[in-house]
Order: structure tokens, then sequence, then C-alpha cells
């Protein structure tokens, strides 16, 4: 039996048909796919593996019923002249079965890039994710600002850069608990105004789970 589904965010119990987990309302739904897959994988090796005891345990059994049978047979005849001895053929092993090993998941970054002056999403911006020796992961935003970047490995950390064109753009990471896209106009301008003081420092990012939600609002 599998073990329930939990978010990979906040560990709260997850049902399988939940786009997003309704604790921490990041989204579950590629994780719940890849992680019902892998159970759905080991409930087949476990399977197979239970079919190949059952079969080398069921030929074992015949061949003791079949030497027993002979032996009362021989018992309740009457004499006769010695028969050639029976040769009883070793059971064939069953061969254990072969499974492909499981492939690691994807650790993927997702979420969406908007203009911080207006709220709208920003379609057709380069989102990369660069390794310090250089690798570099990317995508572009869809029409509705969205973004979706798989990398290969959580144990490493990765520069966020954004581009149109190849022009760097400058950005701000958007605030999870709350967005600046929900808030009013005159404190998204505040933010902007409080930005152009600023010098902007962004933090290398590691992945935090199966998929680590990062959204971005650009700068004027």
């Amino acid at each position: 039996m599998n073990d329930p589904i939990v978010c990979p965010n906040c560990k709260a119990p997850i049902d399988p048909s939940w786009k997003v987990c309704q604790s921490c309302r990041r989204p579950v739904d590629k994780f719940i796919e890849q992680t019902m897959e892998s159970n759905a994988r080991q409930e087949s090796r476990s399977e197979l593996q239970a079919l190949a005891s059952y079969g080398a345990g069921g030929l074992a059994l015949a061949g003791l019923v079949g030497l027993g049978c002979w032996a009362l047979f021989k018992a309740a005849a009457p004499a006769e002249p010695e028969a050639p001895p029976v040769v009883v053929a070793p059971a064939a092993s069953t061969a254990a079965a072969t499974v492909a090993p499981i492939k690691p998941p994807d650790w993927r970054f997702v979420g969406r890039v908007y203009y911080l002056s207006d709220a709208k999403p920003a379609a057709g911006v380069d989102v990369a994710y660069e390794t310090p020796n250089g690798k570099r992961w990317s995508a572009s935003t869809d029409a509705r600002g969205r973004y979706s970047v798989s990398v290969p490995s959580p144990n490493e950390s990765y520069r966020v850069s954004l581009s149109n064109g190849g022009k760097p753009l400058a950005y701000i990471e958007d605030v999870p608990a709350l967005p600046f896209r929900t808030r009013s106009a005159a404190q998204r301008r505040d933010v902007i105004e409080q930005a152009r003081q600023s010098t902007l420092l962004h933090t290398p990012v590691t992945p935090d789970s199966l998929e680590t939600v990062q959204d971005f609002a650009l700068l004027p």
C-alpha cells in the first residue's frame, strides 16, 4: 500500500484530484502525477516479484506431490521386475524480472512574470537559471506571463536573469504572502520608486521541492 500523498512544500495531505495545495496554495498537479507514476511502477515491480516467487514455489510443490504418489503406487503394486530408475529433472528456475531503473524526476521552477506598473502579464520574456559554472536552462513566458524551467539537480544554486531579445530586464522577486499584482496602483508606484533608489541584488536560489514557484515583477 502506498503512503498518502503530501504537499512537497508544507507537508499537508493532498487529494490526487487537486491542482493546488489547499493549505499553502502551491501548484501540486505535476507533483501528484509524478508521485502516482512512481507508485504504479513500484506496485508493478512488487507484483512481478510475487509472481516469480509463487511460480518457483508451485513447481517445487508439484515435484514433491509427484514423488509421493509414485512411492504409494510402488508400495501397493505386486512385485515386478525392477524398473529403470526414474530421473526427475530439476524445476527450471524462474528468471528474476528485469525492471528498468526509475529516472529521477526533474526539478522545476515555475511562476509568472508581469509588469509592476500595471500588473499585466509579460509575454516573451526569457527566464534563465544559471549555475556558477555557467550551465544555463531557460524558457520564455507565454501569453499569460507563465514559464516553466526544468533543472537537473536540487543541490545547485541558480542565478536568475530576465531578458527580452537579449536585452537584460530589471526586476524584483514577488512576495508570495502579498503579491505586488494584488496591490493598488499607488502602492505599486511606491515600490517602483523605492526600487529606483536602491541597488537591486538578487540572491541565487535552490529548489525547495519538485516544483518551486517564483514570480517576478518587471520594473519600468
